[in-house]
This record gives structure tokens, C-alpha cells and sequence, in this order.
């Protein structure tokens, strides 16, 4: 009878061993690649790579504002640019951002939570293809009659997003 105890906790505790393992196994994703994270980036080694229903999880946000590439304001919703660094342990002070088409732009990792920038996956309700700038838009959610903050950041709303890397 002991023997069998000793059995049954040894594999309940050999169990929980296994399960930070099996959690980072299970956090591949199942379906399309749309955004790649890579550079200083937790302990992982090489790129991270998040599909819909990974971004989906982060801390989701639906943010109606103002963009000189729409008319009028549009109620975009995605995943928060600081929840998804979180999530990598990003430990950088800038981003490089490139979008499906080769270009780049730098994004201090300071302006996710300044500035709350999140990552638009859906604008007025539909999922964001690439001719709607998709599937991801870096948006800094903007006033309107704030022509200061526009010029300052707009540079920075990079569309058709595919990836990230996190640098010193």
C-alpha cells in the first residue's frame, strides 16, 4: 500500500514538472504566422511567433479614433503594443518594425504605454485584410485637432505589420 502512494505522488509531482513544458510547447501557433517577434526577447531562443488567436489573448482593446489615412474616426480593436512586449519579456528600448513590403520604421518601446499603442487587427468590426492595411496596423490612437501629435508620430503607424525586433 505505501509502495503505491509512493507511486502516485511520484507522478503527480513528475506531472507538475512537466507542465511548464508542455505550456511553452502548447504556445505555438496553430494558425497563420501574421506577426514575428524577435531580438531581446525573454530566454527563447530564436523568433516568437504569434497567430490570430495568440494576439487575440493579449489585453484586446477597441479604441474609436482619428487616422489621416481614414475618413472620418473608425473604432479599431487589437492587442496592446505593452501587453504583446510583456508577453515576450521584450528587455529593449527600440523596435524595428517591418511591414510586408520591406519597410521599416523605429518605434521606442517607451510610446507602447506613453502613448497606448496597440496593434489594430479589426477596424469597424472587420478583421483587417492587407488591402484594409492588414492584417496589422500599429495605431497611436490620435485627436483629431492634434496636428502636433500627428506629425510627431504618424511616421511611426506602420501598416501591413510582420514583424518585430526588440533592440538595445
Amino acid at each position: 500500500m505505501i509502495k503505491w502512494r509512493f507511486l502516485s505522488l511520484l507522478c503527480i509531482c513528475t506531472s507538475a514538472l512537466m507542465l511548464p513544458v508542455v505550456g511553452f510547447a502548447d504556445s505555438s501557433p496553430k494558425g497563420r504566422v501574421l506577426l514575428t517577434v524577435s531580438g531581446l526577447v525573454g530566454a527563447s531562443e530564436g523568433p516568437i511567433e504569434f497567430d490570430r488567436n495568440k494576439l487575440r489573448a493579449l489585453d484586446w482593446v477597441e479604441v474609436e479614433t482619428f487616422t489621416e489615412w481614414t475618413e472620418g474616426k473608425s473604432r479599431f480593436a487589437g492587442p496592446t503594443l505593452s501587453s504583446l512586449l510583456a508577453s515576450v519579456q521584450a528587455g529593449g528600448q527600440q523596435i524595428l518594425a517591418v511591414a510586408l513590403d520591406d519597410y521599416t520604421v523605429l518605434i521606442p518601446v517607451e510610446d507602447a504605454q506613453k502613448h497606448d499603442v496597440f496593434l489594430a487587427m479589426e477596424q469597424d468590426g472587420k478583421v483587417m485584410g492587407v488591402r484594409e492595411k492588414g492584417p496589422i496596423w500599429v495605431i497611436y490612437p490620435d485627436l483629431e485637432n492634434d496636428a502636433q501629435f500627428r506629425k510627431t508620430h504618424n511616421p511611426k503607424m506602420i501598416w501591413q505589420l510582420s514583424q518585430l525586433t526588440v533592440r538595445p
